[in-house]
């Protein structure tokens, strides 16, 4: 809370170089590895009383966090189809981590970036996530340094892709017969419901696909159980 413009900051490599005046540059790079301890000096420019405190320099190695390639793209086979399923984020550990040694590198998984950055608010059980964004979300990952003071840490992420099942709802029905010459007075249409735009289908009777008829329903004229494949064709 004290006005800059009242006080002059100096450092000092040491003791010697602080009694001998020999200030060290702003921009100053560390010669001794890893850890060096140097002197900052603060004087009160009204007073001329000067205070000097220790403090440490520290160089420690940064965390890598490897692009992950892995892609996580799944059907909705799971309870409702709302786009959500259960996720193991943990299948990216051996590719973000790289060659670096998951002993000394910790990973943690955020549902936001800002969260990843403050390591706050972490995914509890990575192992079994289900994404609370249907259909598509982002997990960000944080790979920390445990062997360092700061943690030096580093981010990636990926995403998970939740498509949804086609739901075909289709009905039966009766089929009008001439009891006496078979002739078929009425068919009946098997409708899904679905857009043959967006959608391939394969339809079976008995179990046995019916050779040539892909469209979005299917006109019966024989008693039977019939059944139909639904695929998306835009996921």
């Amino acid at each position: 809370n004290n006005s800059a413009a009242d006080y002059t900051i100096e450092f000092y490599f040491d003791q010697a170089a602080l009694d001998a005046g020999t200030a060290l540059p702003r921009l100053y790079t560390n010669v001794v590895p890893n850890s060096q301890t140097i002197l900052v000096m603060v004087t009160n420019n009204a007073t001329g009383c000067t205070i000097t405190k220790p403090l440490q320099l520290l160089v420690e190695k940064a965390a890598i966090a490897n692009a992950v390639t892995r892609v996580f793209d799944e059907c909705d086979k799971e309870g409702a189809n709302d786009g959500k399923i259960t996720w193991d984020l943990t299948q990216v550990q051996s590719e973000v981590l790289g060659g670096q040694s998951p002993v000394d590198y910790v990973l943690s998984y955020y549902t936001s970036e800002q969260d990843a950055n403050d390591g706050v608010n972490a995914i509890a059980v990575p192992t079994a996530y289900v994404n609370d964004t249907p259909g598509k979300q982002t997990i960000w990952v944080r790979v920390t340094n445990s062997t360092t003071v700061s943690g030096c840490p580093a981010f990636t992420s990926f995403d998970l892709n939740v498509e949804l099942l086609p739901e075909p709802k289709i009905q039966g029905g009766t089929i009008c017969v001439d009891k006496i010459t078979n002739e078929v007075l009425r068919t009946y249409e098997i409708i899904t419901g679905l857009d043959v735009a967006d959608h391939s289908f394969i339809w079976k009777k008995g179990g046995v696909v019916i050779s040539g008829e892909t469209g979005s329903s299917l006109v019966v004229d024989e008693p039977g159980t019939y059944s139909v494949i639904a695929t998306s064709t835009t996921t």
